[in-house]
């Protein structure tokens, strides 16, 4: 009896009739193929988007710069799959963020196999102050880092920014020899002076310590260094 060929069959699902080459052959028959296409098949082990996360009291959700329709940031500083994250159990899903070295929230983004580390506090500005003017830094306005609201973030010039985490006590002010642009050590310092004190002149301390004739007179009148006795 010849063998009976087929070329082609109706999906019981989709109710679509497609060819053989379409559908998956049963074991249990050489000649046979399954009730429903590879596609109905695949959507049908694929899991259902769960239900987005419910938001905070006054959460507002904005799309992440760059990633708009894989991600959303809202102004308390989380961070959700959208509706064309790569996997469907990541849209509506909150995802975790770790705190940095440095005390700064990170979170890992993908977008067509590509995994970038970004800092979610420029996520929030992005989003909810604007595009980051060229030269500018986010700022933490209370300090604390991990405080990712649009209010308490602002853009600064770089110097700015460190006289900032001067003030609110994030970075130490570096005095002295541990200032990286320090041309002397606190026992010269205290040298130049004794010997100004004596009548040595500026100009002559300058030459012999190989500075400036306004490093020294600012060495001597107490404005610079002035953390020595």
């Amino acid at each position: 009896m010849p063998e009976t060929i087929i070329t082609e069959k109706f999906c019981r699902r989709c109710q679509a009739r497609k060819p053989a080459s379409a559908f998956y052959r049963r074991r249990d028959a050489p000649i046979g193929l399954m009730a429903h296409c590879k596609e109905c098949q695949r959507l049908a082990r694929r899991p259902a988007p769960p239900p987005p996360a419910p938001s905070l009291p006054g959460e507002e959700w904005r799309p992440v710069a760059g990633y708009e329709g894989w991600y959303e940031v809202s102004n308390h500083g989380r961070v959700r799959g959208g509706l064309k994250s790569y996997q469907v159990t990541y849209q509506g899903r909150i995802l975790r963020h770790t705190v940095s070295d440095y005390g700064y929230c990170t979170i890992n983004l993908s977008r067509g196999g590509n995994k970038r580390l970004h800092f979610v506090h420029r996520l929030v500005a992005a989003a909810f102050i604007g595009p980051r003017p060229e030269g500018l830094e986010v700022n933490h306005r209370n300090g604390i880092k991990t405080d990712n609201r649009p209010a308490n973030l602002e853009y600064l010039t770089p110097s700015a920014n460190c006289i900032h985490a001067i003030e609110t006590g994030l970075a130490p002010a570096r005095e002295g020899e541990g200032n990286g642009q320090a041309r002397l050590t606190e026992s010269q310092v205290e040298e130049i002076r004794q010997l100004y004190a004596s009548g040595v002149t500026q100009k002559a301390l300058a030459q012999a310590f190989g500075v400036g004739k306004a490093n020294v007179s600012m060495i001597c009148g107490r404005k610079s260094w002035r953390h020595l006795p």
